[in-house]
């Protein structure tokens, strides 16, 4: 699966996309979350490491494991975490390609 993976996506190259995830549910998640609402735009779902999120609502948007994060089939996958590269390593080892990183 190929998907855009980056905190720099512009709103209007996802605007008319559906399944995205924010990938990192910390403040910076949360920002771009409501960044992305302010812009009409829906988020599907969230995806963290921390096993204590999973299946948890943040900002009202389900939070999701990687490898669930691999059936959901996002289209779209915006890395809101400082941890860019390590995201990016990880998503790969499950499968799922960056582009326009």
């Amino acid at each position: 699966m190929a998907v855009d993976l980056s905190i720099g996506v512009a709103v209007e190259k996802i605007r008319d996309r559906s399944n995205i995830a924010l990938f990192g549910c910390g403040d910076d998640g949360k920002r771009a979350l409501a960044a992305l609402r302010n812009a009409g735009i829906a988020v599907s779902w969230f995806c963290d490491n921390n096993p204590a999120l999973w299946g948890k609502p943040v900002g009202g948007v389900k939070v999701l494991s990687p490898r669930q994060l691999r059936e959901m089939d996002a289209t779209v996958i915006i890395a809101t975490s400082r941890y860019y590269g390590e995201i990016k390593a990880q998503l790969s080892d499950l499968g799922i390609t960056a582009v326009n990183a």
